[in-house]
């Protein structure tokens, strides 16, 4: 449990008194916050003045009582002793910057940092040297290795922030990685897990030093003969557009999403274009997507996380016109359809219950219908 992490660290002298005055013995140091972030199973650190560093444990924001309130000049002194020049230029001329960092012996991780109100503000996103299997992360390894086997097209995986978008492309590139003879090219903001060469080549561009935009990547990368394209993020018309060309020109172009379900992708998308492109955009959708996964993590018995899973797959007529037509509501329902590959959250939820996994109280939260859940426990749907 978080508190069981918690005390963990309490067991440490937090403060000595010195002529009746209480001291805090700990510097804002990245040292000292990888241990804690290591120790206490942390997926990320938040910075902001006043306040401790706030640790989040198992989806909750955590202080953890070792450290005192941080103040604005320790945030920045820390942004600026983390940051490559380029990065601290950055955050200098536009308030905020995204960058890696390697803590010697400890762990990758992401920095962003950004000013809020007139103060910096940090998080720290800790990236695992060793990527996951689909095992590891409780992903279903035949659906996973279908996709990584596929020639061409686009594969989208989506969710809310925090639901583990990068660790399932990590692990699901990777997989070809090893499997595969192919050139794989990323093109990210930054770089998060740090691929080598296996079985197949890995290029891996990172936006800002490597390309000047994502956009002008993208379109380089159809002149290093990749096989496989993973663009980062799709959060603009022009790298959207890019993608679906590049999937549509013979490429396995994998990225992920912002959406709350697999459905709602496909008019998210759209919906980043001027009306009089959406018709043609929708086509080109129809014609080259092949997969939307999408996740969200959900508490697990006894502490951590296990992600619930929604697969939408092109692969019938009625969920082809769906995309076509734009009606996300038929498009649920012709996820539902056995013909289809597709699957919904409810059934993923009710899978983890099954497997003793998840308490179906939890489950039921994470739901997007509560209702259909509740008929499929009792088997009437």
């Amino acid at each position: 449990s978080v508190a069981k992490k918690l005390s963990l660290l309490w067991t440490w002298p937090e403060t000595w008194r010195v002529k009746g005055s209480d001291f805090t013995t700990e510097a804002l140091s990245p040292e000292r916050l990888f241990l804690a972030m290591d120790e206490l199973g942390a997926s990320d650190i938040h910075l902001y003045p006043g306040a401790p560093p706030m640790f989040r444990i198992d989806n909750q924001a955590c202080p953890t009582g070792r450290f005192a309130p941080v103040s604005q000049e320790q945030i920045e002194t820390l942004v600026r002793e983390l940051a490559p020049d380029e990065a601290w230029e950055e955050f200098q001329r536009d308030k905020q910057c995204s960058f890696n960092y390697r803590q010697v012996d400890m762990a990758h991780s992401r920095v962003s940092a950004f000013v809020k109100s007139g103060v910096p503000h940090c998080t720290i996103r800790y990236l695992p040297e060793v990527i996951p299997t689909f095992e590891d992360l409780h992903i279903p390894r035949n659906v996973m290795e279908g996709l990584a086997e596929l020639n061409e097209g686009l594969i989208l995986v989506s969710g809310m922030t925090g639901s583990g978008k990068s660790t399932t492309v990590a692990s699901l590139i990777d997989w070809i990685n090893e499997n595969q003879s192919l050139h794989i090219l990323t093109i990210e903001a930054p770089v998060e897990y740090v691929h080598k060469n296996k079985q197949s080549i890995i290029s891996q561009r990172n936006v800002g030093t490597d390309a000047p935009t994502a956009i002008k990547a993208v379109h380089g990368a159809l002149r290093h003969d990749p096989d496989v394209i993973f663009i980062g993020e799709m959060r603009d018309p022009d790298t959207i557009r890019a993608a679906i060309d590049a999937a549509s020109s013979g490429h396995l172009v994998i990225s992920t999403f912002h959406a709350n379900t697999a459905a709602e992708v496909i008019n998210r998308i759209v919906s980043f274009f001027d009306p009089v492109e959406r018709d043609l955009v929708r086509l080109q959708l129809r014609d080259c997507i092949r997969c939307v996964m999408c996740q969200r993590l959900v508490p697990k018995r006894g502490g951590g996380r296990v992600p619930a899973l929604e697969f939408l797959f092109s692969d019938t007529i009625h969920v082809l016109e769906c995309i076509l037509n734009g009606n996300t509501g038929a498009l649920r329902v012709a996820m539902q359809q056995t013909a289809s590959k597709s699957s919904i959250f409810e059934r993923s939820l009710l899978n983890l219950v099954k497997e003793g996994l998840v308490i179906d109280t939890v489950a039921s939260q994470y739901a997007s219908n509560r209702d259909l859940f509740e008929q499929m426990k009792l088997g009437t749907y």
